[in-house]
């Protein structure tokens, strides 16, 4: 079809062009009848008349009247007798169908006939709506009522300085109730960072009762550590602090921090030095 398709643009173009009907044929291998007909078809339809066209019989095929009559009766007696449960299962087009056939109805009527008949008549029943989705339950997280109840603790970076590729990073604390904020600049992310970062949080903010974390590999541990408590998790359950994870790839739960991370980014980002100080 596309050696076809293109050897009737190519005749057009050649005869736009100024070449004989002859010639044209004698190119393309095709005979005088063949390139009337396409150039008749361009002269009326364009370029569009040059596709083939459907040999479909296109008049619409209404059914008896008595069957139409037939359909609309039987809809409303199924939807008279419909009760709520199977107000939508019961009256359609199958089911109108079904007992068209127990009836010895002829001639038997499609689906998509009887849908077209139901649709012309204003019968068809509306689309089934959904109910909206309950709203999504928030996360039991801790709630701070005084200082050093909740600590939020997050990691910002890496930071990179002026003519140097060493990455360097900041170890954010905060008390969820009063705002107060520990910092610590790392030049890793190890648990080792994590471990010395608690120990001088709570000494300058006070010991917490609860200290909330995402699920970083240094806080949650990885490898052939991840099963068992980390590091991180001993050292607050050996001070009697109980660490608490947000859900995996939530952020949001840590919300508290991540506005003074973004802040903080907002703030010293742009005025990159050369030096740690």
């Amino acid at each position: 079809m596309n050696d076809e398709l293109a050897a009737r643009h190519r005749a057009i173009t050649l005869r736009l062009a100024g070449r004989t009907v002859k010639s044209i044929c004698a190119a393309l291998g095709r005979t005088r009848a063949w390139f009337h007909k396409w150039w008749r078809r361009y002269l009326e339809s364009g370029t569009e008349g040059l596709y083939d066209t459907t040999r479909a019989n296109h008049r619409a095929q209404r059914i008896p009247p008595e069957l139409e009559r037939t359909i609309l009766s039987i809809r409303r007696r199924l939807q008279a007798h419909a009760t709520p449960a199977t107000r939508y299962s019961l009256i359609g087009a199958h089911a109108i169908r079904a007992e068209l056939k127990a009836l010895d109805v002829r001639p038997l009527a499609a689906v998509r006939t009887i849908e077209r008949v139901l649709q012309r008549n204003g019968l068809t029943a509306p689309r089934v709506r959904l109910a909206p989705l309950l709203p999504r339950q928030e996360y039991p997280g801790p709630q701070a009522r005084a200082s050093n109840q909740l600590h939020q603790v997050d990691l910002v970076g890496p930071i990179y300085l002026k003519g140097s590729g060493r990455r360097y990073y900041i170890w954010v604390g905060k008390d969820a109730f009063d705002g107060a904020v520990c910092l610590r600049l790392a030049g890793s992310r190890r648990m080792d960072e994590v471990l010395g970062f608690l120990g001088e949080c709570w000494k300058d903010l006070g010991r917490p009762t609860r200290v909330q974390l995402d699920n970083a590999r240094e806080l949650s541990g990885w490898g052939p550590a991840a099963r068992r408590l980390s590091r991180v998790i001993r050292l607050c359950l050996r001070f009697g602090v109980e660490p608490v994870f947000i859900p995996k790839g939530e952020p949001q739960f840590n919300g508290g921090i991540e506005n003074f991370n973004g802040v903080l980014v907002q703030r010293q980002w742009d005025k990159r030095g050369r030096s740690l100080s």
